[in-house]
């Protein structure tokens, strides 16, 4: 039996050291992996005042691809914040969802957790999926369905051979199931050596459970590979349908595929180093299903020698290596220019060169930015982007860059000041913006006309890193109404009325998952900096009161694109 990554917390071990009768897989529904503020969980009872069908509901409407990687991380920590249990579903009445179809929920399983466990999934969080599974289910867990996702982990990640131990290790409960009986055939016919003994099985009889095993053992490939499900996906890198041609071949498509497909090949075990790996890393990182510190590692990895490093700090390096390795050759030179005039060009090149990419794949170079001569003049058309990306990562500006120097003997304020007002307000900001439009036009006439929110953003809705949310909230959203018209310079998107609505209330009571979930299930798949003006408060004051204040201003930034 496959040993758990995780020890099993008390109450599992009080309640399954023998097995798991219904009622007690209905207590580890809501258990989570994240059970304390410091550790990433949602702060207080996240599922409070909802039954278990409308959790179900909220759960399975979450979106599996989000617009920002500050949208999946706030839809992991919702999926992994243990809690307490869900209460009665009210007046024996069914939810149904947005298409009138009633809400399946077996009041004896734990619907709720193999909710959790295929979302996670479908938005590429394996290896969350994987440690919550072995944190709260049981080893000889009576649930099937639960089996099931169990064996998704393992193939997703390219583990067939512990997913077929595992299969074996619930033989005695469920080698009854029909499902079981044919994922032991597929590990049966994975492991044969080849020839008549595979055929025979192959074709004793039909794969009825997953119809697609039969086709994908018999070398059909899975094809329609954005449009697979996550079971079907897993059964196609299982039987290495999906391999490491698929991943050369895909990653020219990477901003494009699904999450979970990402994921896989992101993480797929190639045994030697793949340069198509790193753009597949930057776009995974960009949506946040890998963090800063995976892409560091890679970044760091010793593809090149220390010539190809130091020499020609102004060109382009794609003409000697991958495309996809020019970003891991930047962050080198970068970091092996320790000169800051070397530094500082070597910054400026990386900038250049690299423009066409996301800020993700600026976010391991941020460390070194701390440096970059915010006063030079070669250095101040790049200070706006630089600025942006080293706010977002560091959720701070270097101390050096908070305060600018006098000009003519009057108060000065950065070209940059936009950034610097989302991430320290100092409650000035109507003076503040005035000052800037004055001594930095280009900037100011640039940045409004791009982004009209700017004004909301800055002091009428942003708070203090306490979290606190503005106590003026309202008054100023109508102020700033009378005024969108004239700033109504691009296309926005928005949610349904009913929803805004709901979300506002739910914010107002304090219901910290459903204002979650909310958030996500109606901005989830709409960029930052498409969300209509006004709705740009209501989503920054959800973060707060969520006690997200990071979350808010790392909003406030991607608004500012």
């Amino acid at each position: 039996m496959r040993i758990k990554s995780l020890v099993l917390t008390a109450l599992s071990l009080a309640l399954f050291s023998t097995g798991a009768s219904a009622a007690s897989l209905r207590d580890i529904e809501t258990r989570g992996t994240l059970t304390s503020a410091q550790n990433g969980q949602i702060d207080g009872n996240i599922w409070s005042g909802l039954s278990r069908a409308e959790a179900l509901l909220l759960i399975r409407s979450l979106p599996d691809k989000y617009a920002s990687p500050i949208y999946y991380e706030l839809a992991r920590r919702l999926l992994l914040s243990d809690a307490p249990a869900l209460g009665a579903d009210k007046n024996g009445k069914t939810p149904v969802d947005d298409k009138g179809n009633p809400v399946a929920v077996n009041p004896n399983a734990p619907d709720v957790l193999i909710a959790r466990l295929d979302k996670l999934l479908a938005m590429g969080a394996i290896r969350d999926a994987e440690t919550l599974y072995a944190a709260v289910v049981p080893e000889n867990v009576d649930d099937f369905d639960l089996v099931l996702r169990n064996q998704q982990i393992l193939m997703l990640r390219g583990q067939l051979s512990a997913a077929c131990l595992d299969l074996q290790a619930v033989q005695k409960q469920h080698s009854g199931n029909a499902k079981w009986q044919e994922l032991n055939r597929l590990c049966r016919v994975q492991f044969m050596a080849g020839g008549a003994e595979r055929d025979r099985l192959l074709s004793e009889k039909k794969f009825v459970e997953f119809p697609q095993l039969g086709n994908y053992l018999r070398g059909r490939g899975a094809g329609g590979y954005r449009s697979l499900s996550v079971e079907d996906m897993a059964f196609a890198v299982a039987t290495k349908q999906i391999n490491e041609g698929t991943l050369r071949y895909l990653t020219s498509q990477a901003g494009n595929l699904p999450p979970l497909l990402l994921s896989v090949l992101y993480n797929m075990d190639t045994g030697l180093d793949v340069p198509e790996k790193t753009c597949l890393a930057i776009e995974s990182a960009r949506r946040g299903i890998i963090t800063t510190r995976d892409l560091i590692t890679l970044y760091e990895k010793p593809h090149y020698d220390s010539a190809l490093l130091l020499q020609n700090l102004g060109t382009n390096p794609s003409g000697a290596i991958h495309p996809c390795m020019v970003p891991t050759v930047m962050y080198q030179r970068i970091a092996s220019n320790k000169d800051l005039p070397a530094r500082d060009q070597t910054i400026r090149s990386a900038l250049d060169i690299m423009g066409d990419l996301p800020d993700a794949a600026f976010w391991p170079m941020s460390v070194y930015f701390e440096d970059f001569d915010i006063h030079a003049s070669a250095n101040k058309p790049y200070l706006w982007r630089l600025t942006r990306i080293t706010a977002y990562e560091k959720d701070e500006l270097p101390s050096a860059w908070r305060d600018w120097d006098d000009q003519n003997g009057l108060p000065g304020i950065s070209p940059f000041w936009p950034v610097q007002a989302i991430m320290s307000p100092s409650g000035n900001e109507a003076q503040e913006m005035d000052l800037w439009k004055t001594q930095w036009p280009d900037q100011a006439n640039r940045i409004l006309g791009r982004d009209p929110a700017l004004p909301l953003l800055l002091g009428l809705a942003l708070s203090p890193k306490d979290g606190k949310t503005s106590k003026n909230l309202k008054t100023n959203l109508y102020d700033y109404e009378n005024i969108l018209p004239l700033t109504f310079s691009r296309s926005y998107s928005m949610p349904s009325f009913g929803l805004t609505q709901r979300l506002s209330n739910v914010i107002k009571n304090n219901q910290t998952g459903q204002s979650v979930a909310l958030l996500l299930i109606g901005y989830g798949a709409i960029p930052p900096d498409q969300v209509i003006p006004t709705q740009v408060a209501l989503v920054i004051d959800g973060l707060n009161r969520a006690g997200l204040g990071r979350y808010s201003r790392r909003f406030g930034l991607e608004v500012l694109r």
